[in-house]
């Protein structure tokens, strides 16, 4: 399968052999063409990802020993359920926050991979990605299914039921 860009997609590209315009196509997409969030980090120069954005936090302000400024994050998962942290600062807070949608797919491939000081769960990057002004965001359809994200959620006095040694997440509040 081959993928190009929807903006060089033009009305000839889809029509038929009687020359009648079509404008129900899909796109042929290869997930595989994609480089996985597991396989980023710093020495990553090059890469094109798609993802699906998991949730975004609101701009913020901030003050430090530098000066101020205001910051977004947001987190994105790949078909392998592997999440990572994006994050845009200055000037490119509002771009970069009104170019995605919750619960929606993307490709890229701009933005630059750093260490993260985000420590997510067992399937989160020690990276994030960090965005600038120049940043492109393409919605993109849903080429495969993110099933892995789905949580089967057990209550703690529930625990002892399950089988020794098996690997669990937990969720609570520390009272004392």
């Amino acid at each position: 399968p081959i993928i190009r860009d929807p903006t060089e997609i033009t009305k000839d590209d889809h029509v038929d052999e009687s020359n009648t315009y079509d404008d129900t196509f899909t796109y042929d997409v290869d997930i595989n063409q994609y480089t996985p969030l597991s396989s980023l980090t710093t020495f990553t120069k090059s890469y094109k990802i798609y993802f699906k954005l998991i949730s975004k936090n609101e701009i913020r302000k901030y003050n430090n020993s530098k000066g101020g400024g205001q910051l977004f994050s947001f987190i994105i998962q790949d078909k392998d359920g592997y999440e990572m942290q994006g994050i845009a600062f200055g000037d490119a807070c509002k771009k970069v926050d009104k170019q995605l949608q919750k619960r929606k797919y993307y490709e890229t491939k701009s933005g630059y991979v750093k260490m993260s000081r985000r420590k997510g769960g067992p399937n989160s990057s020690d990276y994030c990605i960090n965005f600038d002004e120049n940043s492109v965001f393409t919605e993109m359809p849903e080429i495969c299914r993110f099933e892995h994200a789905k949580v089967n959620v057990t209550a703690i006095k529930e625990i002892y039921d399950l089988t020794a040694g098996m690997v669990v997440d937990v969720v609570g509040v520390v009272t004392h």
